[in-house]
């Protein structure tokens, strides 16, 4: 009797107990990290960046009448439909990013107030980790303002970036990367004067977050 009761113990109780105390070794951790995560289809996200243009104003003849750092914060909106092939990811991309970039300098504001671009990412999806470069084209609307005078532009951009993303629950993912911009030469009649407003290259740290649609 004593045996069967203590069979009995064994067969439904510690079962039970065992449930509420799972044994997680380093190896099912490795496999939980790195297991095998789907990154294709349509994903959208969004991102927080700080640019900062070094920007140098000048008259036609080429005479410099002010200079400045435009910085500010730009939200962007992002979009892409990514393809996977084993470890490969690649696709389409579009990002829309708004927010005043301005300078002051004097009695002049210069502003870059957003941009819309369009291209191509692809990287090497490991596990939960996507890393991934990307190469963007498209138009930026600026406004350059001298003594009273005002000009609105959209002027060509070219965007290029790095960035990983780590895939913190099914979907979601959280996003960290550097982005690099190029915006062309803005030229404006402002103040009866001819004025070409040369923007610098913009380096700015990304942050953000992106959800899966479908796949």
């Amino acid at each position: 009797m004593r045996i069967a009761f203590a069979r009995f113990v064994l067969a439904t109780v510690f079962p039970i107990l065992a449930s509420f105390f799972p044994v997680h070794t380093a190896a099912s951790a490795d496999l939980r990290i790195f297991e095998p995560i789907k990154w294709s289809g349509l994903w959208a996200g969004v991102d927080f960046m700080r640019p900062t243009w070094n920007s140098t104003i000048a008259v036609d003849d080429g005479t410099t009448i002010d200079k400045a750092n435009m910085s500010g914060f730009h939200i962007c909106g992002s979009a892409a439909y990514r393809f996977q092939q084993g470890m490969l990811v690649f696709g389409p991309m579009a990002e829309l990013c708004g927010g005043p970039v301005s300078a002051m300098p004097g009695n002049s504001t210069y502003q870059t107030n957003g941009t819309l671009t369009g291209g191509v990412q692809g990287g090497i999806a490991l596990g939960r980790f996507y890393t991934y470069g990307y190469a963007l084209f498209g138009a930026a609307s600026i406004t350059d303002s001298y003594w009273g005078a005002t000009a609105k532009h959209f002027v060509g951009v070219t965007r290029l970036g790095a960035a990983t993303e780590w895939q913190f629950q099914r979907r979601w993912t959280a996003k960290l990367g550097v982005d690099y911009s190029m915006i062309d030469d803005a030229r404006s009649t402002l103040g009866g004067m001819i004025v070409n407003t040369d923007r610098k290259a913009a380096v700015a740290i990304k942050f953000g977050f992106s959800r899966q649609l479908y796949d």
